[in-house]
């Protein structure tokens, strides 16, 4: 999946637990939260498989289902120290978001071998993609049919928080007319 992709759809299962099925509102930290939680294990992988050369693959130490569960549950427990529970729940969904992304075209196409990032270290799908670049990766992913679904998944997610007034904006808003009437 593309990061856009990631974003969409870590935005959208957020989007259905707190507006949807607590009614629960969004704030703009924990907006932050889930779009990092749904970048971060790319962040972490693919520079250091691509360009530090120091794990395997662009899936492997982060994309692993028992790192994840140690840093969703690490950021978790320090959001709740600072009173701030859904703020690592939020952080959380997009991780997990992020790794049901990337297991949903191998599992679409009964690819199952490549589900093994997954359970790094403990396995190891033997792909090198060590020379692949983030661009080449961006402008190759663009123009397949899973990207433009990617980008339209984005388009949806951006009407969704339109459509919810925009939540998360109110702080910044608030601090824009104070400069204003200053």
């Amino acid at each position: 999946m593309l990061p856009w992709g990631h974003l969409a759809v870590g935005y959208l299962v957020f989007t259905f637990f707190t507006d949807v099925r607590y009614q629960t509102p969004q704030t703009f930290g924990t907006l932050v939260a889930v779009a990092v939680g749904t970048q971060l294990p790319d962040l972490i992988d693919k520079p250091f498989a691509w360009y530090l050369h120091v794990l395997p693959n662009g899936r492997s130490f982060s994309h692993s289902i028992f790192v994840s569960v140690l840093l969703v549950g690490l950021v978790y427990v320090v959001a709740r120290r600072y009173d701030r529970p859904l703020v690592g729940a939020a952080f959380g969904c997009g991780y997990l978001t992020h790794l049901g992304g990337d297991a949903l075209y191998p599992l679409l196409r009964g690819e199952w071998a490549e589900l093994v990032f997954l359970l790094w270290p403990a396995a190891t799908f033997p792909y090198d993609d060590a020379d692949y670049t983030i661009l080449q990766m961006l402008v190759d992913g663009a123009l397949t049919p899973t990207g433009v679904f990617e980008a339209g998944l984005l388009v949806l997610a951006v009407a969704v928080w339109v459509h919810l007034e925009m939540p998360g904006l109110q702080p910044l808003r608030a601090r824009w007319e104070r400069l204003q009437d200053a």
